[in-house]
């Protein structure tokens, strides 16, 4: 099954794909080639790689599945007030998503309380 992101992404390539758009269809472009790099750097073990394309990403354009994949690198690499500041920047552009408040109140638990029994996995993995 696809994630938001996934579809997200599939979206803005069919937009690009049918000629749709001008400015904003470089910027989708831009965002979406380096959230792409992004991801194979993070499944590579590359976090730093992978923190640096999703801020390419969204400094083409903002999006709360990209925000929330950083966070969630960054959570990984430590630095919780990142992560923090990234799930909350999500929640702006996207206050009714789920997997997003999922990880906030991750986040804002001690680390060692983290991800723990039915708290181990975004609600969207369930459906």
């Amino acid at each position: 099954m696809m994630s938001r992101a996934h579809w997200a992404l599939l979206v803005s390539t069919l937009f690009m794909a049918c000629g749709c758009g001008s400015s904003e269809e470089a910027n989708f472009g831009s965002a979406r080639e380096a959230y792409l790099e992004a991801m194979q750097a993070a499944q590579q073990g590359d976090a730093a790689k992978a923190i640096e394309g999703l801020t390419a990403s969204l400094a083409a354009v903002p999006a709360a599945a990209t925000y929330m994949e950083r966070a969630k690198l960054y959570l990984a690499e430590g630095r919780q007030d990142e992560a923090l500041q990234d799930c909350q920047a999500a929640l702006e552009l996207d206050p009714e998503n789920e997997d997003v408040k999922w990880l906030l109140g991750e986040v804002k638990k001690p680390e060692k309380e983290r991800f723990k029994g039915d708290q181990q996995a975004p609600p969207s993995s369930g459906k």
